[in-house]
């Protein structure tokens, strides 16, 4: 009777793969097709910076996993959504009051410089609005807003001035007002209260008109020769009509109508029309 190693190996050897025919070696003609059908041709040729993007890309795609799409705000975000133009000194960033997404605004408006401050005059003149914002370190370190012009889209380094607006606005609901310095160029200082302005000049009455030269004139000639003024213009016509008719009478000595004629201009009525013909003239 056989032994269990004796039954194993017999089992063993009917398990044995059946025997294969040995293979002729391959062609060498066939070798040297499937390589030249493995190399790219001529006009797939790559240079060393293409070959070596497709090495890398091959290895980013198989060892490095891409990263997942982030799911929550930044903090970066979460800056916008809770700073404040002006923090209190109480509120600290290590304020036992102050929630995490609070204390994250806070100590971004730590990093940022607040002696002077950087305007956004674009709505000032339509819509009299103007937004205000610190400086970064960045911006501290360029000049902008100190040795050139405080506004967003003006870079004006020539003839800057200080102003101190007092910048009043509304956060969350409540309306602050603060002290701001601002520096500006000759030609974004008139935007500041350009709004304000053309409001107060709609709202004040029109002025009236100035007096004509030709009315003035005519009231001091009026007070000169002492005719009202609705009857000073004209004055000269008359007057001049008045002396040509007198000029065009026949002289005649005889007769009672030229001794009348010589009575009529030697009267005190007549020399003074006669006065008031030649002071208009001189005048």
């Amino acid at each position: 009777m056989a032994s269990a190693s004796q039954r194993e190996l017999q089992g063993a050897y009917k398990r044995r793969p059946t025997a294969q025919a040995a293979q002729p070696p391959p062609d060498r003609a066939d070798l040297l097709a499937r390589e030249l059908r493995r190399q790219p041709a001529a006009t797939d040729y790559e240079n060393a910076r293409e070959r070596h993007r497709r090495f890398v890309s091959g290895y980013q795609s198989r060892y490095i996993p891409t990263a997942a799409a982030p799911t929550g705000p930044s903090e970066l975000d979460i800056a916008r959504e809770h700073s404040r133009f002006v923090w209190r000194d109480d509120e600290t960033g290590t304020g036992v009051g102050l929630v995490w997404e609070e204390r994250v605004a806070r100590n971004y408006y730590d990093r940022l410089f607040k002696e002077y401050a950087i305007a956004d005059l674009s709505q000032s003149v339509q819509h009299g609005r103007l937004g205000l914002r610190w400086r970064t370190e960045a911006e501290v370190v360029d000049g902008k807003g100190h040795f050139s012009c405080g506004n967003r889209k003006c870079s004006e380094a020539v003839g800057l001035c200080s102003y101190e607006v007092l910048f009043s606005y509304s956060e969350r609901g409540e309306k602050h007002s603060a002290l701001v310095k601002l520096r500006l160029c000759p030609a974004c200082a008139p935007q500041l209260g350009s709004h304000h302005r053309a409001q107060k000049r709609a709202a004040s009455p029109p002025r009236a008109a100035p007096a004509a030269k030709g009315a003035k004139h005519e009231h001091r000639r009026a007070a000169d020769v002492g005719v009202p003024a609705a009857t000073q213009a004209g004055s000269g016509s008359r007057l001049i009509a008045a002396a040509a008719q007198d000029a065009q009478t026949p002289a005649n000595t005889s007769g009672p109508s030229s001794r009348g004629q010589q009575t009529d201009r030697g009267t005190p009525q007549a020399a003074g029309v006669f006065e008031a013909f030649l002071h208009e003239m001189l005048l």
